[in-house]
Order: structure tokens, then sequence, then C-alpha cells
């Protein structure tokens, strides 16, 4: 399977980490969330105490997934410490209510159907909230909707996660890393963030030499890359009497295109 990269999502402060860690380093790295409005617009289907609960649940499957796969090795002595924590301010990943359809999840934020009756993990009844926030994360981390047995299977997000991960919940949590046990996921953890015996640096950017944002240190282009219109004419090729009086999109140094409209010298 081809992995389409939702690379504004990616989250630069983890992959720095896990570059480092890819050449030997110990990396401790917390990655911060906050709710904004939850209580306000909560149903009556779960209480804020369980949403919290399936917060914490659903962040520390990701932490566990990300820590399992870069640790230590034969190979590699980097070793890879990762967590979520609530932030006291509304720093990092918002969690919100909004009038998306489901569940959304697009830089740094993470949205939930205000038209939802959200019941929480434990409870194993529909619309769990626990199976919404995993794909949620998910797709804040970068990782792309897939079809396949994956819980960023929108089929799977309506789901129980608990039971498509082969895990049980103990005082209503789980202790487990489930994510482990979906192979397509793994796969697009080891490609997007690199995989723990490769040591090269992975850097997203423009890799393309004749673009504007070309960037000289990217080795994975991030499809962000500006190419000039092939109408603007450069400075080095102007020639002021043959486009007399003519108009022209010209290309401002990092700040876009504009328009000249040139009324300068006359023909003699």
């Amino acid at each position: 399977m081809s992995v389409r990269l939702d690379i504004p999502n990616i989250n630069t402060e983890l992959l720095d980490s896990i570059n480092k860690v890819r050449k030997g380093e110990v990396k401790n790295i917390t990655i911060y969330y906050h709710y904004s409005n939850i209580e306000k617009n909560l149903p009556s289907s779960i209480s804020f105490e369980d949403f919290k609960l399936d917060t914490s649940t659903a962040f520390a499957q990701w932490a566990l997934a990300f820590n399992s796969i870069y640790t230590s090795s034969r190979f590699i002595k980097g070793n890879l410490q990762l967590k979520f924590k609530e932030s006291e301010s509304s720093k990092g990943i918002k969690i919100k209510f909004s009038g998306v359809k489901y569940v959304a999840g697009d830089k740094n934020v993470i949205s939930l159907s205000t038209k939802v009756n959200w019941t929480p993990g434990f409870a194993l009844q529909s619309n769990p909230l626990l199976s919404a926030l995993v794909y949620g994360i998910g797709r804040v981390l970068g990782f792309p909707t897939v079809n396949d047995n994956s819980p960023m299977n929108l089929a799977n997000v309506k789901m129980d996660y608990s039971s498509l991960s082969s895990l049980k919940f103990k005082d209503k949590i789980l202790l487990y890393n489930g994510l482990k046990n979906y192979k397509t996921l793994i796969k697009d953890i080891l490609y997007i963030y690199g995989n723990i015996n490769n040591t090269n640096n992975i850097v997203y950017g423009c890799t393309a030499p004749g673009a504007s944002n070309y960037n000289i240190k990217a080795n994975r282009n991030d499809n962000s890359c500006i190419f000039p219109d092939t109408n603007a004419i450069t400075a080095l090729h102007f020639n002021p009497i043959a486009n007399l009086n003519s108009t022209f999109k010209v290309i401002i140094s990092g700040d876009g295109t504009g328009t000249l409209n040139y009324k300068g010298l006359k023909k003699d």
C-alpha cells in the first residue's frame, strides 16, 4: 500500500526526537493536549470524568505504540520516552466539539460531532468515544485514513476499539498496546517517522530545486513546492522596449507573486 501523507499534521517535535533516537540518543518528549468547551457541549450519554478517562486512554495507546517501536535494540541504543499530558492552559492539541459529521483531526485539533451521543469506551456501546479519539489523534499525528484493518479506517471508528484490538478493560482503563496489532498502521509509523535502524534524519519539505521554496535539507517531499508561473518574466530576460505597455506577473522574492504594468520607455 502506498502511504498518502497528511504532511501538515506531522508532529515536527516528535519527528525531531525520533531522528535523534535513531542516532542513539535517549529522548523524553511530552506532547500536551487540552479541552475547549467540552463540558458545555457534552451529551448526557457520557460524563466529563469518563470523557477525560477515554481521552487519556486513547493518548496512552499512541504513546505505547511509538515507545515500543523506537526502543533500544542490539543495533540501536536510542530510546524514545513519549507521553501525552493534559495541559493546564490552551497548550498543545485542542479537543473540541464542532459541526463535523462524526470525528476529524487536522493540524493540532481533534473535532467531535455535537450531534453524536458519545458513550465511554468501557461501556461497549454504540458511538464509542475511545475509538473516535484514537482515530482523531492519529489524524493529528499525520496518519492517513485507510481502508485496511486499522483504527484509521472510518468503518472501525464506530466499533469497539478494545475488541478490535484484542484488549480488555481493567478499572475502565486499557493497560496494553493495542495499536501493535495493526500491521498497516505499524508500516505507516515506520514510513512516516522512520525505521529505527535507519540513522539518517528525515526532513520534510520541498525537494524540487526549481521551486521557489526549495529546501536543500529536505529529503522527503511534502507536496508544498511552489513553482513560478511559466508566463512570468524574470529580470534577467526582461526587454523593456519589446514589452512596452504590457502587463506581467512577477515573482516577488519570499512574498509570492504580483502584477507589473510596464509603461516605461517610449520608442524613438
